[in-house]
C-alpha cells in the first residue's frame, strides 16, 4: 500500500507545493490525507491542481470553512465517501494491487474530551 498522511499547515505557500508534489511522485504514492491545510475554499482547486495534477480530492469545506481535511487519490484508487464532518472524513478505499477494500478515518485535531468521545463512538 502506498499512502501518506501528513499535517501540512500552510498549504497556501507555493514553496510547499513543489516539496509535497515531488515527494508524492518520487515515493509513487496513490492515496493520502492532508490535515490542517488552512486553504480557503476559493483557493482549494488552484492549490490542489498545483500539488496533485490528475488526482481527485474530497474535503470537509461543507462542515468547516477552512477545509481542515483533504483526502486525495490517484486514478489507481477507488474511493467512496462514508462520513464527513468538521473534524473527520471517513472513506472506503480500494487500492490497485490490493484485493480487499478498507475503511479509513481521517481525524483532525481533537481539542476537547467530549469531541474525542463522540468521534470514537462514530468510528467504533
Amino acid at each position: 500500500m502506498s499512502s501518506f498522511f501528513s499535517n501540512v499547515r500552510g498549504s497556501n505557500k507555493r514553496s510547499k507545493h513543489y516539496v509535497v508534489k515531488d515527494w508524492v511522485a518520487k515515493a509513487n504514492l496513490q492515496f493520502g490525507c492532508l490535515l490542517e491545510t488552512r486553504v480557503k475554499e476559493r483557493q482549494a482547486e488552484i492549490v490542489f491542481q498545483s500539488v496533485f495534477p490528475d488526482w481527485s480530492f474530497l474535503s470537509n469545506y461543507v462542515s468547516h470553512r477552512l477545509g481542515r481535511i483533504w483526502v486525495v487519490w490517484s486514478s489507481k484508487v477507488r474511493l467512496t465517501p462514508v462520513f464527513t464532518s468538521s473534524k473527520m472524513i471517513t472513506v472506503s478505499v480500494l487500492m490497485e494491487g490490493i484485493s480487499n477494500e478498507f475503511l479509513h478515518a481521517n481525524i483532525s485535531q481533537i481539542s476537547t474530551l467530549p469531541i474525542s468521545k463522540h468521534l470514537l463512538k462514530i468510528v467504533s
